[in-house]
């Protein structure tokens, strides 16, 4: 206990932060790949610059456009899916079986 398990616990969660920013940066980068074709390796060196600046600041309040712009890009992002399905979406009127317990016995033994 004491020094030795705050250490160890210090040191267990700057492991698991580091795989945390690498997992977000790996992500971002296929992402930006899908889109526009750069190699994923060219955008993870871009990203690291960028970040370790907006690690440096000390107050949160600075980071609310930051905040605010992954609020737009969700919303638009559940917008674009939102009318993609309703653009593919096909009125179906065949009778929609609701409760079928002739196969129940079979499916409870299995």
């Amino acid at each position: 206990g004491g020094k030795k398990g705050e250490n160890f616990v210090n040191a267990c969660l700057i492991i698991s932060q580091i795989g945390f920013a690498t997992a977000y940066i790996i992500f971002i980068a296929a992402n930006i790949n899908n889109i526009s074709g750069i190699h994923r390796e060219y955008i993870c060196f871009g990203c690291i610059p960028i970040l370790a600046v907006l690690i440096q600041l000390q107050d949160m309040k600075h980071l609310s456009p930051f905040s605010l712009l992954a609020n737009v890009a969700n919303i638009a992002g559940l917008v674009a899916v939102m009318c993609q399905d309703f653009e593919a979406y096909q009125v179906s009127h065949e009778q929609v079986l609701v409760c079928n317990f002739s196969k129940l016995l079979y499916v409870a033994s299995v």
